[in-house]
């Protein structure tokens, strides 16, 4: 459905003259999702189409526009639930593997012969793919902060590295689990989804 503030705002800002890729930046920035704008662009531009085109208004100055999305419109929030889940799904993949990298010095530090023939010794590279997991679902996590309008790709990356920390055994489990929770979470949110 689409936000009537929102295409109020896009209406005016265009009778002022100011270009669509402004109205797009200052959006963006204010926090509305990709979703939305494109649904209150193409909304306006139906009404002109069966209007009469009229000349601009005086531009107002730019600073103005910047302050307008805040003031007169509800700012979406984030979808607060994916990026929790997200990061202590990050965080309990980097713990699991730190700690599993001291378990495996531990062992090394053991009878190394012993160590050899039973062909542990291969083990010693996982855990060093769960710090890259671990940081890569926190930098998704990240990632939702900054650009809440990705949220279906970032999610899809937070799902795979999720089903590789399950594979590889980083994470306790439940690391993954959560991690796979938040990614199909963002994936399944319909556009312009908000939660307070």
């Amino acid at each position: 459905m689409v936000n009537l503030q929102l295409v109020e705002y896009v209406r005016k800002q265009l009778q002022a003259g100011f270009s669509e890729d402004e109205i797009r930046r200052v959006l963006i920035e204010a926090g509305w999702f990709e979703d939305e704008i494109n649904e209150a662009f193409f909304t306006v531009k139906s009404e002109n189409r069966s209007k009469e085109e009229k000349p601009p208004a005086e531009i107002s100055p730019p600073e103005t526009v910047l302050q307008t999305p805040k003031e007169e419109i509800k700012k979406p929030v984030l979808f607060k639930p994916l990026l929790i889940l997200s990061l202590l799904s990050g965080i309990l993949v980097i713990i699991n593997t730190i700690i599993r990298m001291v378990q495996i010095t531990d062992i090394l530090n053991m009878n190394f012969s012993i160590f050899l023939q039973s062909g542990m010794i291969l083990e010693t590279d996982i855990p060093l793919i769960g710090i890259v997991i671990g940081i890569g679902i926190i930098t998704g996590a990240i990632l939702l902060m900054i650009r809440p309008e990705r949220t279906r790709i970032t999610s899809l990356l937070i799902l795979a590295l999720s089903a590789l920390a399950i594979l590889t055994g980083n994470g306790f489990l439940i690391g993954g689990i959560t991690g796979a929770v938040a990614g199909t979470l963002g994936i399944a949110k319909p556009p312009g989804y908000k939660t307070s």
